[in-house]
């Protein structure tokens, strides 16, 4: 994998209160790549998103993006620095319609719906649907397209295919797949097969602690590994 990241984490630490959750995460995103970070429920993946984004204050330790440590800064001034969250729960502004959450998203930007258009032609049937009137997998291309039409450097997706239809992982596959060298993603999931085809490079994690890393092919030469550390036949 390429040295030059776009997002270091350099032994980073935190809490929950007196749970010790992240105990020296270190791992690197080069720019443009899809990286995965993978691991049972309860390891720390989705803690280190949220570390990432300022949600959760790291106790020691660098959040370098682009050089700048990021650490303890507040979630406001990380979104400018170009760093956006698709959260697990979506947060879809219910009230609102899909052409509503997207444009503001954008900042108003006018073009910013035939741009979501793109990522998941599928919203076109729903743009004046409320976001409560969504299924959830409809809930979660808009999601993605939200994220994505705020035009950042860096995207972090939490579970994005938690208990959604093959059908929309095949959508949410082609829209990274379109994405792949022109912006830089850090995904938690937990589906392997997907990940396997999609991300770039995986990080393994156990009891918040990176244990193993490598690309696709490593990884299936490894199902000893993922049966450990994923608790799923290779």
């Amino acid at each position: 994998m390429s040295d030059s990241a776009l997002l270091e984490l350099d032994g980073l630490h935190a809490y929950y209160g007196q749970s010790y959750v992240l105990q020296g995460v270190t791992l690197k995103v080069p720019h443009g790549a899809i990286v995965a970070l993978m691991g049972r429920n309860g390891v720390g993946k989705s803690t280190t998103l949220k570390s990432v984004f300022g949600i959760v204050k790291p106790r020691r330790g660098r959040v370098l993006f682009d050089g700048s440590d990021l650490a303890g800064a507040p979630t406001h001034m990380i979104a400018r620095r170009g760093i956006a969250l698709v959260p697990e729960d979506r947060r879809i502004f219910s009230s609102l319609s899909v052409a509503e959450n997207i444009l503001l998203a954008a900042g108003g930007r006018r073009d910013a719906i035939e741009e979501a258009l793109q990522w998941f032609p599928s919203l076109k049937a729903y743009l004046a649907r409320p976001g409560d009137r969504l299924s959830g997998g409809e809930q979660q291309m808009l999601a993605i397209a939200r994220a994505l039409v705020a035009q950042p450097r860096l995207v972090l997706i939490d579970e994005p295919l938690e208990g959604l239809a093959p059908i929309i992982a095949e959508h949410i596959e082609q829209a990274l797949d379109a994405l792949r060298g022109r912006m830089t993603v850090l995904l938690v999931e937990q589906n392997l097969k997907w990940l396997l085809s999609v991300a770039d490079y995986h990080y393994v994690m156990d009891h918040g602690r990176i244990v193993h890393h490598g690309d696709s092919d490593w990884l299936r030469a490894h199902p000893e590994l993922i049966e450990q550390y994923l608790g799923v036949a290779a």
